[in-house]
């Protein structure tokens, strides 16, 4: 699956359906009466706004897992060990992702109902760059040192796709009106430097986020989705202990995360029997903005080979969203937005 067709999905999936159990609400931005430019006074629209929204909170915390999950720096557990020390990785994360199926479920014009979705098992995939540089060798304590420390960046990369709508018949659309890349940083503490009988053990914390991005859907000729200003920001610590055995290494890790994401939702859905009632078109402004806050917990395991300049390194995890209850969701999906989702990253790294 292509950078495109997943952003496709998520898109979709973050601005039509989503949820386990109709046990939740419907968000008051989305009830009748609602003073708003995209749902009517007598709550027509209100069913898409519901539907929006629960599919923002269904996959937007996937997205922060693809980003966020793993080493911050794949297959290294210890500090650098001093100025002059650097370290240049490109990686390729996937996770094991579930996408809404939106297609066998209509958008009514109406107030909001809900409707049960079923949810395709789909790999989300996304590319970056990372790298470090060391600052500080640590302090020596017998054969070993503590208190190394290493600066850290990282960037991802978010291509744009059929900007504008340049033809009736595209459904949808990526564009990055800001920047196509955007840089993270972090820091590493080397708690125990490496030796010959001590393994090396850091904690890391590190900001990692996509650019700031406009996704566009057009389900069918009657209605227009859009997510715009699309701002997905991760951040995250670790603590790992890592071991070379001559050409082969291994690390092991543990960590928290925190996903923030928001955007403005507009929409536009029309019937056979539309009137003045009903929104025709999508609106660019006065939309509603609306966010979410996710917190996870993570594990990971890297395994690491020397080969001439470069190492090789592959990685494996499981992350969990502690804070997402199928209970908060007004539609309902065949797979728990609470499910703990696999990982898994494969990389190249330049450098110690």
């Amino acid at each position: 699956m292509t950078f495109r067709h997943t952003m496709r999905a998520a898109t979709l999936c973050a601005v039509l359906p989503v949820v386990a159990l109709a046990q939740g609400t419907v968000d008051a931005r989305c009830q009748p009466g609602t003073p708003s430019s995209v749902v009517g006074t007598s709550g027509e629209g209100g069913d898409a706004c519901q539907k929006g929204i629960d599919l923002f909170n269904f996959m937007a915390p996937q997205l922060g897992m693809v980003i966020s999950s793993g080493n911050a720096t794949l297959g290294q557990a210890g500090a650098l060990g001093g100025l002059g020390r650097f370290t240049f990785s490109l990686r390729g994360n996937a996770l094991q992702g579930g996408v809404p199926d939106i297609g066998d479920v209509a958008v009514s014009t109406g107030s909001a109902n809900s409707s049960a979705y079923g949810v395709d098992k789909q790999v989300i995939p996304m590319v970056g760059a990372e790298g470090a540089i060391g600052l500080f060798g640590g302090i020596p304590v017998g054969l070993s040192s503590v208190l190394g420390v290493d600066a850290l960046v990282s960037a991802f990369y978010v291509p744009e796709y059929n900007a504008g709508f340049k033809d009736e018949s595209e459904r949808f659309a990526i564009e990055t009106p800001d920047e196509k890349i955007k840089v993270g940083y972090g820091v590493r503490i080397g708690l125990i430097g490496e030796s010959l009988s001590l393994p090396g053990v850091s904690f890391t914390w590190l900001k990692r986020d996509l650019p700031g991005t406009n996704i566009l859907a057009r389900p069918n000729s009657n209605s227009e989705i859009s997510l715009l200003n699309f701002d997905n920001n991760t951040t995250a610590w670790r603590l790992v202990a890592g071991k070379r055995l001559g050409p082969a290494g291994i690390a092991l890790g543990y960590g928290k995360d925190v996903y923030k994401s928001n955007t403005d939702l507009t929409y536009g859905i029309t019937d056979e029997a539309c009137s003045i009632v009903c929104v025709p078109t999508m609106p660019r402004e006065g939309s509603f903005r609306f966010d979410r806050k996710t917190k996870a917990t993570t594990f990971f395991g890297d395994l690491m080979l020397n080969v001439g300049l470069f190492t090789i390194v592959g990685e494996i995890g499981q992350v969990k969203a502690d804070d997402v209850d199928a209970g908060d969701f007004f539609n309902t999906f065949s797979e728990s937005p609470a499910k703990s989702r696999l990982y898994g990253s494969v990389g190249f790294r330049l450098g110690r």
